[in-house]
């Protein structure tokens, strides 16, 4: 009787085994069945997208091609290339660079590949392309303007309105072979000093833009430690401003420009960070009783009236 009862036993637990064995096997098989309906849909689904992508593609440039055709049948050249910003030697340079060339097929110029193409010279600010139809080709060129000089590391360099180094173009250039002079003209252009003094020196600009009579006079810009400026005026005029409060410095050095101390050629320096003291360096030889000194008033002249009357008659 025993060995029954064990032997029932043996065979519940061996039937429970192989159910669960039969489960596991059967949810690898629809596990595996799954995965694979899965990479046949993706696999379908790519070479479907990639063939109405090609069938697209096709269509586009068939049409195009079919459009292009059907226009230059038509005579729809290029008769006018209209370029806007640039001198004539420097558009007839960039029209063999892109190669437009009258009797071009209108079709054929591409305006958007031409802005992505100038759009890469560092000299470039802004590009405008527009095709006009039938006959033209229109582009407008924003070049970027040097606004300031930048001294670094004993080189000097050109700036733009945003603070970035410009690279000096063959009109800035005094000859081609030598990159680094400037031409003459731009040595007119204040002159920043320091190695953050780009970025910085340029909105400092712009926020003392309302002091005319002391900005037209600015020759260079010193950034002291990252921390303040000096000035230098009319060349040789050292002014040192404070960290903050800069206007009222300005606003101090606008009186001594109205008084005449600053192109009076008598001062050396002068120091406003210490305000309301202000501290007065003149040049050699001369005294501060000499740059106060107001210069005496001229002697009326004197008439002679006996003259005028006519009572010194010649004999």
């Amino acid at each position: 009787m025993k060995r029954n009862v064990a032997a029932q036993k043996i065979r519940r637990s061996r039937t429970k085994r192989q159910k669960q064995q039969k489960f596991v096997l059967r949810r690898r098989i629809w596990g595996f069945v799954g995965f694979l309906s899965i990479c046949i849909l993706v696999s379908l689904g790519f070479f479907l997208f990639s063939s109405v992508q090609t069938f697209w593609s096709e269509f586009q440039n068939k049409t195009q091609k079919n459009i292009e055709d059907f226009l230059n049948k038509r005579g729809c050249y290029l008769k006018k290339i209209d370029i806007e910003g640039i001198d004539s030697e420097e558009a007839e340079a960039l029209k063999k660079k892109l190669g437009l060339e009258v009797g071009t097929p209108s079709l054929q110029v591409k305006p958007w590949l031409i802005k992505e193409q100038l759009e890469k010279s560092p000299l470039i600010h802004m590009v405008l392309v527009e095709r006009r139809f039938p006959d033209e080709i229109y582009i407008k060129i924003s070049e970027r303007v040097p606004m300031a000089r930048w001294q670094h590391k004993r080189k000097i360099k050109l700036i733009d309105h945003q603070g970035r180094v410009m690279p000096l173009s063959y009109k800035q250039k005094i000859s081609q072979n030598d990159p680094s002079p400037i031409a003459s003209p731009l040595q007119k252009l204040p002159l920043f000093i320091g190695k953050e003094a780009p970025e910085k020196g340029i909105l400092f600009l712009k926020k003392i833009q309302r002091f005319e009579e002391i900005t037209r006079q600015i020759t260079a810009l010193n950034n002291i430690s990252n921390r303040r400026w000096t000035i230098y005026l009319n060349g040789d005029l050292e002014v040192k401003l404070p960290e903050e409060d800069t206007d009222s410095a300005l606003k101090k050095l606008c009186e001594l420009e109205r008084e005449g101390l600053l192109t009076i050629r008598k001062v050396q320096m002068i120091d406003l960070r210490y305000l309301p003291k202000v501290i007065i360096r003149p040049r050699e030889g001369v005294t501060l009783e000499n740059i106060f000194k107001k210069p005496a008033a001229k002697p009326r002249s004197t008439l002679d009236l006996g003259s005028l009357n006519g009572n010194n008659k010649e004999t």
